[in-house]
């Protein structure tokens, strides 16, 4: 066995020609990948900024709950009366540690809890008294400024949205 190859080892090997049934077979994909992608994007473009306009209808509709306090030391302690019978009590601290729970009876639900800076600056309730909006804002990692509005339904007790970047008429740390 030598350590040097011969110039016919060296060849490259003879490249086959696609077949055009091959070629077809792409041109197919490729054509399907293309109206995907435009069907994606056009739908994005006309669903996102219709959900976010009907989001920021309903945000506008929504009555402020007033805390006690400054924005920074702000606390929240409402109650809402459900239309089935029994009520929701809404619980919020800004804030440092901040976080906002609705309890139903002794049945807890979360709608925000602290994390890095972002703290709960407003609370708003719809006029038909079903939906809660909770607004946090902050310096993540105390670096990125993080404004977002949680959409919190109280008769199913779950969140339905969260939007990024909401602007607020008020000023916040």
């Amino acid at each position: 066995m030598s350590l040097f190859l011969s110039i016919d080892e060296m060849a490259e090997p003879a490249i086959e020609p696609i077949s055009k049934r091959r070629i077809a077979t792409k041109a197919v994909t490729l054509r399907f990948a293309l109206i995907f992608a435009a069907a994606f994007t056009l739908s994005c473009l006309i669903y996102f900024p219709v959900a976010r306009r009907e989001f920021l209808h309903r945000y506008q509709a929504a009555e402020p709950l007033h805390p006690i306090g400054p924005t920074m030391s702000a606390t929240w302690d409402y109650t809402v009366p459900l239309p089935r019978g029994g009520s929701a009590h809404i619980q919020a601290k800004g804030g440092m540690g901040g976080s906002v729970e609705v309890l139903y009876g002794s049945e807890r639900h979360w709608v925000y809890r602290y994390e890095d800076y972002i703290y709960p600056v407003e609370l708003k309730l719809s006029p038909n008294k079903r939906m809660l909006f909770v607004t946090v804002q902050g310096w993540g990692a105390g670096v990125v400024r993080v404004s977002r509005t949680y959409e919190f339904d109280l008769h199913r007790r779950t969140i339905v949205s969260k939007h990024r970047n909401i602007v607020l008429n008020h000023d916040s740390n």
